[in-house]
């Protein structure tokens, strides 16, 4: 409110007599402000960076005016003191000043990226190597350490070493791009610089350095701050030379520093004196006479451990090292590497962590690099550390790359079967887990791959068991056997589970043959009894020893992970494997033989081992819930769950054996101590809540057996090993699931409408088919059947029971008559099906359905407790359970057979001579014809390859 005395209350007008006043707001102004404090600042910019590209240019253009001077001034250093060395009697002091000037020259000048740098340093280095007089042994490089000055040696030392550093070693690394000419002469003084001798030709000289320290200094400053082996690795890795002499001085340098051994001692050096001593400070405190004191940097300390530490790292991770050093050399190296010190080291890295060791091809390099050395000049240096040999390799496998083992004609796709009771890939009895393994990529060296492959043939595979065995039958004492076959068990455990496809090899040599001083010799010992005697002597035959109670074994847990059991577990895992292979492989009439020749178990150990298996197995499937299975044990590549296939498998196969012809004491199965009862509860328990979970749809309704082991340690445990628990039990459990699953289905035989099924009596087959195989799942429930005579009546009665158990029972009549065509039977009258029935004109599929049908009236008549008057072949119902039939199970097919296998597997003769081949010829009809073959069936992936000595057990 404009207020006045005048009585006007109006305001007054503002006249603006500049223009139209602009409307600008506070954001505006803000934003104008803002802009041109960063434009001030920009041109600030230009003009700072304008003043440091001019600083820097006038910096480049003086440094290259400073480079040229110094080349200059270095090439009329090398053209003087080449003249000197031509004169008749040089001065030793003269050519000393002139070496020391060009090496300062070469110091500031050389650039490595530049070829011209590196050529002047070549000419440099030929001119070092001469000698100073034709008459004299003493090279002008020596000559530069001869002073009485002591200040003045200790400055060409460290001359030497920045040579070295900043020149020599820069051009190995960059060796590539350089000819033989450039190469020679510097490998030529590197070597002479590393050399020891070089430095004893100056013994007789009063000097003030002594030799040895001289070298001392000069090694341990290359290797610590010159990175000697490492631009040796580099000059090794991409150096395409062929000339013999550049390898040879590479080689020599390699062996100078394999040589060195302590003391390791330095001496005093006097060029700290050029360094500050102290520092003023300035500032605040400039008035002040107060200085710091720089902290003494203490010099490197150089190591054998050390030593061979960066030898492994930088050299022996190489690609095909040994391929680029003569052989002479390379037994030189590794008499001066010492194989078990290097071996020692290895283990260390493993147990600890793997230095700068991240990429695969330089694990796989090291393994090649390693049994390239344990081979040399025929393993005459394994001998005394064949142990520590074993082990490293073993972890070399444990930590090598997978992509190295996988053959070229597979997939990227691999199947890993965990199945305990199976090698088949059966879905709905094992739990296969689809695992992707990835393809070697691009920086896969195939060379490696094969070079592996050569190295671990199965001659040298024999020769490093040979070896090992030997040691272990010389040894009295058990606790020194297992000494070697512990570390041995572990090699092979690995590289089976590392190397799939070495498996067959390495079973095959471990079955058929016969250790000791000479293979297959009187006094030779099998390596399954050898293996046996090993696992016999450790601490865990007495805590599973078969006879403990359940709640004494439930305790074991700790030993399945205990570093210390390790080499126990490996020895048992191999024997489970190996002996599994033999029980595949011979017949009951070997097995039982006491000759050794085929079972290389006694019965009484076969006991004893079989009482101790059932103890392991029952631990890791009881606890299989609290244990993690794919836990590794310790440093092997054993995981707890492949030890528990391993180790049920075998148990199985014995107690198939047992159970045709019984061999073990009575109750020998059982489990001690295992309330049966309160079992039966548990397992019932478990059985319903397991069948109450949601599923999702879609899925698989039964749960595989190694998950279920986790999820229901009783269920697996029924499921791998039922007969630890006596067979009334087990039919007790099987009845109560019957009775869960009814109440689960509300199934009531008494209770609801039945479907009503009218079955001819002449028809009873083609009748039941019809009209209850689209039933499915319904088929457990109450049927009433109605039977037609065969004048076409109905038969009076009701359906309580009975009339279905004797439908039941013509149908098996009918269907299980080999008259029918469906089945056939064993020379014991043992049914099995009929393979010519699938071969007809009705489709395969109509044909299965049929076998699918009968499948549920068996699952019917086990439902309702009816007993079926059919008994199938064991191999038949092997097969039906997921398992695979071997040569054991043939005698209930074709015992002829049988017995013709058994007497080629033990024909003493030349077996080429029988003129067999892996193939089966048959008729159409699946009988045995000579005049007419209408298929041939290759048994081998190879096609039909003939029978020799080789291949006749292993194949």
């Amino acid at each position: 409110m404009n207020f006045n005395f005048e009585g006007n209350y109006r305001a007054k007008r503002t006249i603006n007599l500049g223009g139209v006043k602009p409307n600008d707001d506070k954001r505006s102004l803000m934003a104008k402000t803002q802009s041109e404090r960063r434009a001030r600042e920009f041109e600030r910019k230009k003009l700072r960076s304008a003043g440091l590209i001019q600083a820097f240019y006038r910096g480049r253009k003086e440094a290259a005016r400073n480079s040229r001077y110094q080349k200059a001034s270095f090439q009329n250093i090398l053209t003087s003191l080449s003249a000197l060395l031509q004169e008749q009697d040089p001065k030793d002091a003269e050519i000393v000043d002139k070496i020391e000037k060009a090496i300062r020259n070469l110091l500031v000048f050389y650039r490595n990226h530049k070829q011209e740098d590196r050529l002047m340093a070549a000419d440099f280095c030929r001119l070092l190597l001469r000698p100073t007089q034709p008459s004299r042994r003493i090279s002008v490089f020596q000559l530069q350490f001869m002073h009485r000055d002591i200040e003045r040696v200790d400055q060409c030392v460290w001359q030497t070493i920045l040579l070295m550093k900043k020149v020599l070693f820069p051009l190995l690394e960059s060796a590539e791009r350089d000819s033989d000419v450039t190469l020679l002469p510097v490998l030529q003084l590197i070597a002479l610089h590393l050399t020891p001798h070089t430095y004893t030709e100056l013994e007789h000289i009063e000097s003030p350095f002594t030799p040895s320290v001289i070298h001392t200094r000069m090694l341990t400053y290359d290797l610590l701050s010159g990175h000697l082996l490492r631009a040796l690795r580099s000059f090794y890795k991409y150096t395409s030379t062929r000339q013999p002499d550049i390898w040879n001085q590479a080689s020599e340098i390699l062996i100078c520093v394999a040589e060195a051994r302590p003391p390791f001692e330095l001496g005093s050096s006097i060029i700290g004196k050029w360094k500050p001593q102290t520092r003023p400070l300035f500032g605040l405190f400039s008035g002040s006479s107060s200085t710091i004191t720089p902290k003494k940097t203490s010099e490197p300390e150089l190591s054998r451990q050390l030593i061979l530490e960066m030898f492994t790292v930088d050299i022996l991770t190489l690609p095909f090292i040994f391929d680029l050093i003569t052989t002479d050399a390379a037994v030189k190296l590794l008499r001066q590497l010492s194989l078990n010190d290097v071996l020692e080291m290895i283990i260390g890295f493993y147990e600890k962590s793997w230095p700068r060791m991240v990429n695969p091809e330089q694990i796989a390099s090291l393994l090649i690099n390693i049994t390239k050395m344990g081979n040399l000049q025929s393993g005459a240096y394994l001998d005394q550390g064949l142990k520590y040999y074993v082990r490293v390799v073993q972890y070399l496998f444990a930590e090598i790359s997978p992509i190295y083992f996988i053959r070229k004609n597979k997939s990227s796709t691999e199947l890993k079967a965990t199945d305990s009771d199976s090698d088949d890939s059966d879905e709905e009895q094992e739990d296969t887990v689809m695992s992707e393994v990835l393809e070697p990529s691009a920086r896969l060296d195939p060379m490696i791959q094969a070079r592996l492959e050569s190295l671990y043939t199965t001659e040298k595979i024999n020769t490093l068991v040979q070896r090992c065995i030997n040691l272990s039958v010389t040894e009295n004492n058990g606790s020194k056997i297992n000494q070697f076959i512990g570390p041995m068990a572990t090699l092979f455990t690995s590289l089976m589970i590392s190397w799939p496809s070495k498996k067959d090899d390495l079973l095959g040599t471990f079955l058929y043959n016969r250790w000791g001083p000479e293979v297959n010799k009187p006094g030779s010992i099998h390596l399954t009894q050898l293996l046996w005697q090993a696992w016999s002597n450790t601490e865990c035959v007495t805590m599973f020893d078969g006879h403990q109670s359940v709640n004494d074994i439930s305790k074991k847990i700790p030993a399945l992970s205990d570093p210390k059991y390790a080499d126990s577990w490996s020895i048992l895992y191999l024997l489970c494997e190996i002996y599994t292979r033999i029980l595949f492989t011979i017949g009951d009439d070997e097995f039982f033989d006491k000759s050794l020749l085929n079972n290389q178990l006694r019965i009484d150990q076969v006991i004893q081992l079989s009482g101790q298996l059932k103890a392991i197995a029952f631990l890791l499937f009881w606890k299989s819930g609290s244990i993690d299975m794919e836990q590794y044990i310790d440093l092997t590549s054993i995981q707890l769950g492949q030890l528990g296939i391993t180790v049920v498998n075998l148990l199985q196969q014995i107690h198939i054996r047992d159970s045709r012809r019984p061999f073990c004491p009575k109750d020998h199965w059982f489990l001690n101590g295992l309330d049966t009862e309160s079992f039966a509860n548990d397992t019932l328990a478990e059985e319903y809540s397991l069948e109450d979970e949601p599923r999702q749809p879609g899925l698989r309704q039964s749960i595989p057996k190694g998950k279920l082991s986790i999820v229901s340690p009783r269920i697996g445990l029924l499921n791998n090993m039922p007969f630890v628990i006596p067979f009334e039990d087990r039919v007790k459990i099987f009845k109560a699931f019957v009775d869960n699953d009814r109440k689960r289905n509300s199934i009531d035989d008494f209770m609801g409408r039945a479907p009503s099924v009218t079955i001819h009596r002449n028809n009873v087959l083609e009748d039941g088919f019809t009209q209850l195989y689209p039933l499915g799942a319904n088929l457990k429930k109450r049927i009433a059947i109605s039977f037609v005579d065969e004048f076409g009546l109905l038969e009076a009665g009701i359906d309580g029971g009975g009339v279905f158990k004797e439908f039941l029972t013509c149908l098996g009549h009918e269907a299980f008559d080999t008259n029918y065509g469906l089945f056939l039977a064993t020379p014991d009258q043992l049914l099995y099906p009929n393979p010519s029935a699938l071969i007809s004109n009705e489709s395969l599929a109509e044909k299965l359905v049929f076998y699918e049908f009968l499948g549920l009236i068996i699952g019917k008549a086990l439902y309702e407790g009816i007993l079926l008057d059919v008994a199938f072949a064991e191999f038949f119902l092997k097969r039906c359970l997921g398992k695979v039939n071997y040569l054991d199970d043939l005698p209930s097919l074709d015992p002829e057979l049988y017995k013709g296998l058994i007497e080629v597997k033990n024909f003493q003769g030349n077996v080429e001579d029988l003129c067999l081949d892996f193939s089966l010829a048959e008729t159409a009809d699946g009988k045995s014809k000579l005049s007419f073959v209408d298929f041939q069936l290759l048994l081998i992936s190879n096609g039909c390859a003939c029978l020799t000595r080789e291949n006749c057990r292993f194949s």
